[in-house]
């Protein structure tokens, strides 16, 4: 199993200059220290990650700074985008990368981001598997069709080309459909516990691994604070992690009215996700409980496991934890 990092901010201070100094320390620490990749999502219009509008930027000053760790889209909300932009963007973060970019994509689902593209309604999971097709015709140096002006069809290929011929991608869902469509495509997974149960995981990932390629990966998203021991973890990250799930629950509220609760309500609602997640799905503990909850999902088939670091604990003590979280690194993957 690889580790790799992962970014989500709950917040955004639009007063605050160093906004992603996080992001580049600790993706140098991941580079030095035997982490695989590094995720970088992509959101906008909330603070619930909308400090990431555009991954391809950070993106392209992460290659700079770093030489082994693969740099990841995670994810692509793909029907926002020109699939030529997306292949020209990431190519040019795959150069400057020296041939580390992979890419996951996804259908998006916060209905205030499609204000980039107005013709989103019928933007179904065939259309979703069409535009990636696309992107990785032309990152591997072929030309495809395209309109332009006039309705006239030009055969166009994109510059610069990557240095890779070959895209790895990934679809982020929590749908077994998808697993599945994903890995008859050639592609892998990336996903989470916001929607699913270890078990559901399990189940999921064994219709994957029946038609999946060698080679197909399963990525797992999980909430990762390494402390001294449990009782020291959940004292430094408790508050922020609850404060974290709190500000999900007002992007969702906006996606699904059933979430526009009354306060005690939401209390509860808060209370359940809380312990839910503490009980079985992140990595929130001392060295002992994290390393033997990654041999659990090790031995359901997960790859690889994203740590979402930037939760709301401060940057010294999410810079300690991983720290500790790269001592497991190079142990995972004998």
């Amino acid at each position: 199993m690889k580790l790799s990092i992962l970014f989500f901010s709950a917040e955004f201070r639009a007063d605050d200059a160093r906004s992603y100094d996080l992001v580049l320390e600790a993706s140098r620490f991941a580079d030095a220290h035997g982490f695989h990749a590094v995720w970088l999502p992509e959101r906008h219009f909330h603070a619930f990650g909308g400090i990431y509008p555009n991954p391809a930027i950070i993106a392209g000053v992460i290659a700079s700074q770093t030489r082994h760790l693969r740099i990841r889209a995670g994810s692509v909300v793909l029907p926002l985008h020109h699939p030529v932009r997306v292949a020209e963007d990431w190519a040019m973060v795959d150069r400057l990368s020296g041939g580390r970019v992979d890419l996951s994509f996804s259908k998006g689902w916060n209905k205030s981001e499609f204000v980039f593209r107005g013709d989103v309604a019928g933007y179904d999971d065939d259309r979703m598997f069409a535009d990636i097709a696309t992107v990785r015709s032309l990152w591997s140096g072929c030309e495809e069709s395209f309109p332009t002006a006039g309705g006239e069809a030009r055969e166009l290929s994109i510059y610069p080309r990557p240095q890779g011929s070959s895209l790895s991608f990934w679809v982020s869902t929590f749908n077994e459909g998808l697993y599945v469509r994903s890995a008859r495509e050639g592609g892998s997974v990336l996903t989470g516990l916001l929607l699913q149960s270890p078990a559901q995981l399990k189940a999921k990932i064994e219709s994957f691994r029946e038609v999946a390629a060698p080679g197909a990966q399963m990525t797992l998203m999980l909430h990762a604070f390494a402390g001294a021991d449990d009782r020291q973890a959940l004292e430094v990250v408790g508050a922020p992690f609850r404060a974290y799930l709190e500000n999900s629950m007002t992007l969702w509220k906006q996606q699904e009215p059933r979430l526009d609760l009354s306060e005690a309500a939401r209390q509860k609602v808060l209370d359940f996700a809380f312990a839910r997640y503490l009980k079985e799905s992140t990595l929130i503990g001392g060295m002992a409980m994290i390393e033997e909850r990654l041999r659990f999902f090790q031995s359901i088939g997960v790859d690889e496991v994203a740590c979402l670091l930037d939760f709301g604990a401060p940057a010294d003590a999410i810079l300690e934890s991983l720290k500790r979280l790269a001592t497991l690194a190079g142990s995972l993957a004998d």
